[in-house]
């Protein structure tokens, strides 16, 4: 992984959704730097974790799936329902195109 990121903070509102603190201008540098996407779905996932430190239990709590579901869906064994595809998508605010194919920007800005 470059350097061109901090870990952010991490804060759930009052309704219960995550609130990613990367600036504007770290998401652009994620979005033009190709090489941080990897190759499955999975390990897109996983990254989008890893970036946010967050633990499978925490994440899998966020999007409303057992960890045990979390861990099958990153290590590529099964492929979450497009409901929890996109309860991901906007809790991680990443665009669902790139999740799912690896093209285009990795996050919505």
């Amino acid at each position: 992984m470059t350097d061109i990121i901090r870990l952010p903070d991490l804060d759930l509102n009052e309704k219960n959704t995550f609130i990613m603190t990367l600036t504007p201008e770290e998401m652009r540098k994620i979005n033009l730097d190709k090489s941080q996407q990897y190759l499955t779905f999975g390990g897109r996932m996983n990254w989008i974790r890893y970036l946010n430190s967050l633990p499978a239990n925490k994440t899998a709590e966020l999007i409303g799936v057992a960890p045990s579901t979390l861990r099958s869906y990153e290590e590529d064994k099964t492929v979450p329902l497009p409901e929890t595809i996109g309860r991901f998508c906007k809790v991680f605010q990443v665009k669902d195109e790139w999740l799912m194919s690896g093209n285009g920007d990795v996050f919505r800005i």
